[in-house]
């Protein structure tokens, strides 16, 4: 029986020490290539792993070569034949290795390539994002010129700044809402934009259902537009909403009075007139209700009221004047204050000319008695150009002559 000698172990270990630096490595390529940099940490550590197991390994060779002394030729013949199988498992993991190599390196140039279109395509969309911010701020500063022009009340320049900045944000509903109001106040009385400015108002609405701004211009609109049921249910959502706002409050009476509610319109012309009691135009209409429920004279107190905030100096409160004051000498006649509506006549006379108050005089001059001064009076005003004076005037002459 031959013996082991240390030679033959140290060139056994030769074999042993490579395989199992191989079966290392093949044990760190296993791994999924998600963990590319966990394997190049691991590879890092490989050097000193080999020196560590190169160390163990030469205490087994020296345990080995004291343990082996007694082994038999027998099991010389079995390592010589490891030694070719082991050969050739070496050569085969090589190829392996070999291999695996190369589709790492497929891996990473497929990644390269990808890594440099997402740069690519980050870039342009980079860009993309810039040039949006760009007209975002480019918007914010046209509506904020526009938002200037529409508080200024220059609302034909505002509705044309509006209008480019939906041009450029069509979702912009603060753009669409303004862009409405003010073609609408640019020209109240322009019926050809009444379809573009209810199909904006309607869909701010769908959004916002009782948005004041166009709830308030749609109820303008649909007075515009004679739709006075519709204006009417609109206009309640903003007095609910603003109980004090006179303008609301106004609006919904006068709605009111068109389709024939006079109670209510009352209603709300009072409650305007509790929010501004100088409301001329409150106190006015509220008269108008009064009368027509029969309320002679209240109707005059609240006319009487609407005449002291008249400023007769102006254009304006001549007219109103004039108006005001043919209304209290048609009540004051109606209900026999003959002298009353005779007084009525001189004080609107005295501001300008209304062939209506004259009507009035010579009707009260006649129901007082004095025929002749009536009859010249009315004998004047049956010629008149205004129909109801001298409709008036011409029934009164053939009265007298019977």
């Amino acid at each position: 029986m031959s013996r082991v000698t240390p030679r033959r172990l140290l060139r056994l270990v030769a074999y042993v020490v490579p395989l199992l630096i191989l079966c290392s490595i093949v044990a760190f390529l296993l791994f999924d290539l998600k963990e590319i940099t966990d394997i190049r940490r691991q590879l890092r550590n490989t050097d000193g792993r080999i020196t560590q197991l190169s160390t163990e390994t030469q205490d087994a060779v020296d345990g080995l070569s004291r343990g082996l002394s007694d082994l038999s030729q027998s099991m010389q013949n079995e390592i010589a034949l490891a030694r070719r199988s082991t050969g050739w498992d070496v050569s085969h993991m090589g190829n392996r290795l070999s291999g695996r190599l190369d589709e790492m390196a497929r891996r990473m140039a497929d990644i390269a390539v990808a890594s440099q279109s997402a740069v690519s395509i980050s870039a342009v969309d980079n860009a993309g994002l810039a040039a949006h911010a760009e007209q975002d701020l480019a918007a914010a500063h046209k509506m904020e010129d526009a938002r200037a022009l529409f508080d200024s009340g220059k609302y034909g320049q505002a509705q044309k700044s509006f209008f480019a900045v939906l041009a450029a944000q069509p979702e912009n509903v603060d753009a669409r809402l303004h862009y409405a109001a003010s073609l609408y106040r640019a020209n109240p009385a322009d019926a050809s934009n009444y379809s573009t400015i209810e199909k904006n108002l309607r869909s701010v609405l769908s959004n916002d259902a009782e948005n004041l701004l166009a709830l308030e211009t749609l109820a303008m609109v649909e007075i515009e537009r004679q739709k006075w049921s519709d204006a009417l249910g609109h206009l309640k959502i903003l007095t609910a909403r603003q109980t004090g706002n006179p303008s609301y409050l106004k609006s919904s009476g006068y709605c009111s009075l068109k389709i024939g509610d006079t109670a209510a319109a009352r209603a709300y012309f009072e409650s305007a007139v509790r929010a501004s009691p100088t409301d001329r135009e409150a106190l006015s209409y509220l008269g108008d209700c009064e009368s027509s429920l029969g309320n002679a004279m209240a109707a005059e107190q609240d006319w009487n009221a609407a005449l002291a905030t008249l400023d007769l100096k102006t254009a304006a409160g001549i007219e109103a004047g004039m108006e005001l004051r043919v209304r209290l000498a048609k009540s004051a006649y109606g209900r026999g204050a003959y002298q009353e509506s005779v007084a009525y006549a001189h004080e609107g006379n005295l501001l300008g000319k209304s062939e209506l108050l004259r009507a009035y005089e010579g009707l009260s001059l006649s129901a007082r008695g004095n025929k002749e001064a009536a009859r010249v009076i009315l004998q004047g005003v049956s010629s008149s150009s205004d129909a109801q004076a001298a409709a008036l005037a011409k029934e009164a002459l053939q009265e007298n002559q019977q």
